[in-house]
């Protein structure tokens, strides 16, 4: 138990302060007699003058060191911050021993050059100069209690002082139970904690958890969020909205380009991220100048009216909002009062955020007759990052969890994580340009010296926890061993015991259903279901994708970061030019192809001049991969014999099914036709296969379903419906031809014409056929192998039919499992949602199930 003193003066961290008060009012009844301090602001009092801390006190040492000649070494970084803050702490370090810079190391170019600085910046009125005469007083400190604490090197000064002059350290009457334990990983040491918290139902209020980075600390937090047990993160890195959005504010006038404009209104105006930002980026010289979008729209492959008309309408939001907002390109040195007014009425009025612009608006105050140039914003940008105060804790609950400096005896228990040996004890030593090795070079304390002070310091503060546990994960995640550290054997005595943790935990698979009412209503509006193929066929492949896209109506998101060269540009050039020239359109002119694929290109050049590098590109990967499928499809349109009839034909249809009205709609690439018959042709970008498998699960079928509407239009023969490929990847061919009949084997070279028309040759196409094609198609087993049988028109629509019937059925039945076939999350720009519940299944036959409706 920790006896809390009714009088006198308590020293502690400011973190604990809050927490020290309430216990002495719990135990004494007031806190009338103790005032509770800070090192920091104990020690205030023996000094004649406030701290030199202030940005006055770094801009009047950054002036010093002005002087010093180009030859010095470190001349170029004469007027940074980090150099001139690190600089200043360590002749204030050297100020507090009592050091003669006149004896400062100079064996060295490096130790002469910082000589220089240092002997510049001597007689500045540092506050540590005072520390060795106050020192050498006597004090009276018998009414001063000390919570052991990790203090750090300078405090240790005035610790041992004070204890000297009669104060004393807060210790507790009779120290707890101390543990070492070991588990698996830092997450098995995260719930080991939680375990033991609520086995031995332990306060939280009174537990302190101790962590070494940021990383364990959220581990930790996800456990305790899982357990529901109360914490609170003390964290010195807590990020200020308003201090976050002056500094963007600073590096914006540095450096005014997109990119820190663009984070700058994100920070004061996050309500644009989603239009203003998307399309500044889109349209990166906007925010300087007007920008010449055109005003019709010219028909495209690579833009659509509605996706023009959405540009059209960003950025006339943009243009809007950029000119009311027209004061931020204009903020400069001179604007500095006007930005932090901005940045005040652009954020939430949070004490948090009022302490910052106070703090800010001082720190201005006395910088502002210094700041003149980019250099000296960029010196007062520099502090500001440095020494904004952190966040404070005005309350907290349960759990508090800090770092290992934060553990104090004040706690219950005290659980110490990661104490391995790179983590623990992790003594402090100095580094930088004034390292170990320069102050060995000095009148220091010897290292060694310090290092036990720190040693005494750290194990005074572990034996005064009431019930200490020590632990140490034995692996990381990636299962790289941790060597145990040999201080901790040492003071245990013996080595960790292993805690064996069984997760009670069970994940529990979602349930994933909507009811069929909810299914009609979602799905079948007005009573009657109207779609496209593919809304059928993305329900066979994943009913759970269906649910998100055509009943919940969520949308990917909009992307206006730049124009997608899309797939359709093949679709639109090859319609162009069988429109034109018929059957002779694989012999096109290639000053012709390239001119065609220049006008597609043309309004997109309009909207975006600036990307005319990129388009350039893009033509001549287009004209190059053009050039390839047309010399492909030279061998098939050669032995073909149909007419092309149509392009992008729209076909629809309507049936009934359960006195339910559906109607199926959809548009065909490409129908050839005769007098009595009709092919159908849908070309694919990527490579596609046909498989009846697929089709009687219902994941294939477009070609069918536009078979069957396109008979149904016009009454004409189907003979089949096939993908044309428009992938030009590379195909594998043997470079050479073995002759074995010879007594010694020969190799004959097979010529590259040879190859090439063997690739030509063997292009098949991947689909179904009603009937035997070899009247319209001289070599008909390019339309699938000569043992394949053509199967009837009508058996396929009657297949086609109860497939149709069973995924209306599933849909109406409410089923929205996640059980998706293979690769279908491929793409998928849901995955996100069901992630874990995610199933892979093989995707059975539909015709299994009879259904008696009829067309």
């Amino acid at each position: 138990m920790l006896n809390l003193p009714q009088k006198g003066i308590l020293i502690a961290p400011a973190s604990l302060h809050l927490s020290l008060y309430q216990e002495v009012l719990k135990t004494h009844g007031n806190t009338l007699g103790l005032e509770i301090l800070s090192l920091q602001s104990y020690i205030q009092r023996f000094f004649k003058a406030e701290p030199q801390t202030s940005i006055d006190f770094y801009y009047q040492v950054r002036d010093c060191c002005q002087a010093i000649p180009k030859e010095n070494a470190f001349y170029a970084s004469r007027s940074s911050f980090a150099f001139i803050q690190e600089l200043a702490d360590f002749a204030g370090l050297a100020k507090s021993y009592a050091l003669d810079f006149e004896k400062l190391p100079e064996k060295t170019q490096k130790q002469k050059d910082l000589k220089v600085l240092l002997k510049q910046i001597q007689d500045l009125p540092f506050w540590q100069q005072e520390i060795p005469e106050i020192l050498d007083k006597d004090l009276d400190t018998s009414d001063v209690w000390i919570l052991p604490y990790e203090y750090s090197e300078s405090e240790q000064l005035w610790i041992q002082k004070l204890l000297a002059s009669h104060a004393q350290i807060l210790k507790l009457d009779d120290p707890g139970n101390r543990h070492y334990w070991s588990t698996g990983n830092p997450r098995k040491q995260a719930q080991q904690i939680a375990k033991t918290i609520l086995d031995q139902g332990l306060e939280a209020s009174e537990v302190f958890v101790s962590c070494n980075d940021n990383a364990e600390k959220q581990v930790l937090a996800q456990i305790f969020d899982q357990h529901q047990i109360p914490y609170t993160i003390l964290s010195s890195d807590q990020k200020n909205p308003f201090a976050d959005a002056f500094l963007s504010a600073l590096s914006w006038i540095l450096e005014s380009d997109l990119d820190h404009y663009l984070a700058l209104i994100n920070l004061l105006y996050p309500q644009t991220r989603q239009i203003i930002q998307s399309t500044l980026r889109n349209f990166p010289a906007l925010w300087k100048q007007a920008y010449p979008f055109p005003e019709v729209y010219e028909e495209n492959a690579l833009l659509t009216q509605e996706e023009f008309e959405s540009l059209k309408h960003h950025l006339t939001q943009t243009q809007a909002w950029l000119q009311e907002h027209d004061a931020i390109l204009n903020w400069s040195i001179d604007t500095l009062d006007a930005i932090l007014t901005t940045i005040q009425s652009q954020l939430p009025c949070t004490e948090d955020n009022l302490n910052a612009f106070y703090w800010i608006q001082e720190q201005l105050r006395q910088s502002w007759k210094k700041i003149r140039t980019a250099e000296d914003l960029q010196f007062f940008k520099d502090y500001i990052e440095a020494k904004m105060p952190s966040k404070s804790i005005k309350h907290h609950q349960g759990v508090l969890i800090g770092s290992r400096k934060e553990i104090t005896p004040f706690f219950s228990t005290v659980f110490l994580c990661g104490a391995h040996a790179a983590h623990f004890p992790a003594l402090a030593m100095h580094t930088g340009i004034f390292d170990e090795a320069y102050l060995a070079s000095c009148d220091f304390p010897a290292l060694s010296t310090r290092l036990q002070k720190q040693r005494e310091q750290l194990w005074t503060v572990l034996e005064n926890c009431q019930d200490l546990y020590v632990l140490v994960a034995e692996s990381d995640y990636n299962g790289k061993d941790h060597a145990l550290s040999h201080e901790l054997e040492q003071w245990f005595g013996h080595g960790p015991v292993f805690q064996e943790f069984q997760d009670p935990m069970r994940w529990i698979q979602p349930q994933f259903t909507c009811g069929q009412e909810t299914a009609r209503a979602l799905f079948f509006d007005a009573h009657q279901f109207v779609g496209s193929v593919s809304r059928l066929e993305s329900f066979a492949r994943c009913p759970f994708q269906h649910f998100l896209r055509y009943g919940l109506h969520l949308q990917e998101r909009e992307d206006l970061k730049d124009i997608r060269i899309r797939g359709s540009i093949y679709h639109a050039i090859l319609e162009k030019l069988i429109q034109k020239h018929q059957k002779a359109y694989t012999a096109v002119d290639h000053k012709e192809l390239l001119s065609l694929i220049e006008q597609e290109f043309s309004f997109a050049q309009k909207i975006h001049p600036e990307k005319q590098a990129f388009f350039q590109t893009q033509i001549q990967e287009i004209f190059r991969k053009m050039k390839k499928l047309l010399q492909s499809l030279a061998a098939f349109e050669k032995e073909w014999h149909m007419t092309t009839h149509a392009q992008e034909c729209k076909v629809s249809m309507s049936l009934m099914w359960n006195d339910t009205p559906v109607l199926l709609y959809g548009y065909i690439d490409r129908i050839d036709a005769s007098q009595t018959s009709f092919m159908i042709f849908d070309y694919k970008t990527g490579k596609r296969t046909f498989a009846l498998s697929d089709f009687e699960s219902g994941q294939a079928l477009q070609l069918i379903t536009y078979a069957v509407m396109y008979e149904s239009m016009h009454h004409q023969l189907p003979v089949g419906c096939f993908y044309i490929s428009l992938n030009t990847s590379l195909q594998e061919a043997s470079a050479c031809k073995i002759n074995y009949r010879k007594k010694y084997p020969e190799i004959e070279e097979t010529a590259l014409e040879e190859l090439s028309e063997q690739a030509l040759e063997s292009r098949s196409f991947a689909g179904i056929r009603f009937q035997d094609l070899s009247i319209y198609a001289d070599e008909p087993s390019r339309f699938g192998a000569k043992r394949d049988k053509a199967l009837s028109f009508e058996t396929i629509q009657a297949k086609w039919q109860t497939i149709l019937f069973d995924l209306l059925r599933d849909i109406q039945s409410g089923n929205i499992q996640p059980a998706h076939a293979k690769d279908a999350c491929t793409y998928c720009a849901y995955r996100s949602i069901c992630r874990n519940s995610a199933q892979e299944v093989k995707k059975s036959s539909r015709l299994e199930k009879e259904d008696v409706h009829a067309i």
